[in-house]
């Protein structure tokens, strides 16, 4: 009867263990070319946040692949602050301090992780559609003006055009938009559309169709105001279009 009882005790703590060094495992932390895992909810401050700049490109999956990746474009070669994170909060994974393998080159870039490293074991069914990802150049720190390189998340296929992108934002509150693109050196707007309301502290997604516009440099600029308070907002994204994936 101790026996028992004692197997029972140590089957106990032995589990509690287990549980305790699991979790430990998925904190955010350092994993050689990357950080990476589970934080903190972050503690909101901006009026309007960048959340996502990707080519509208949705490879399927029926199970979680082993192997993410995220492709870019660089005009020159300059210094990629890389986050990957959730869209629609859940689990509070994040992914950023990106090393690479070779310094970021002109032309397209690549960084690739494996998912079992954490995202498999938070979830085997992790949806790849709610991670968003922000390729900073030059600054990584937010900013009302954004230099971006759009990304392309996928797992073994890459589109060979983009048609479109998506820019996902976050504004604190509840909010009225106006979004326009502009070439780097054109007057008015060459696409416009309009967000009537975008509820507080919910990402919203932008879709740019671009499949029809040259290789280039263009800007995104979303104005609006919040409908609390009626305090007006911009946020600008400067991104270069390379129609043509390699």
């Amino acid at each position: 009867m101790a026996r028992t009882f004692l197997q029972i005790a140590l089957s106990v703590m032995l589990l509690a263990l287990t549980q305790v060094l699991w979790a430990d495992n998925l904190d955010y932390q350092s994993r050689g070319d990357r950080s990476e895992g589970i934080r903190p909810k972050p503690v909101g401050g901006y009026d309007i946040e960048l959340l996502s700049v990707l080519v509208d490109f949705r490879e399927a999956a029926s199970v979680l692949p082993q192997t993410l990746r995220v492709r870019f474009f660089l005009k020159e070669p300059v210094a990629v602050h890389l986050t990957v994170r959730e869209q629609r909060y859940e689990h509070y994974y994040w992914l950023d301090k990106v090393i690479p393998q070779s310094p970021w080159k002109a032309g397209f870039n690549e960084f690739s992780w494996p998912t079992g490293d954490v995202l498999r074991q938070v979830d085997p069914r992790f949806p790849i559609d709610n991670l968003g990802v922000v390729a900073r150049l030059k600054e990584g720190q937010p900013s009302a003006n954004e230099l971006i390189a759009p990304a392309i998340l996928y797992h073994t296929r890459l589109p060979s055009t983009v048609a479109a992108y998506l820019f996902t934002l976050k504004p604190a509150s509840d909010a009225r938009m106006k979004v326009e693109v502009f070439r780097a050196m054109g007057d008015g707007p060459i696409w416009s559309s309009a967000v009537p309301l975008a509820a507080g502290d919910q990402p919203v997604s932008i879709r740019w169709p671009a499949g029809s516009v040259p290789a280039g440099i263009y800007r995104l600029v979303v104005s609006g105001y919040f409908l609390d308070n009626n305090e007006r907002f911009t946020q600008a994204v400067q991104l270069y279009h390379q129609p043509v994936v390699q």
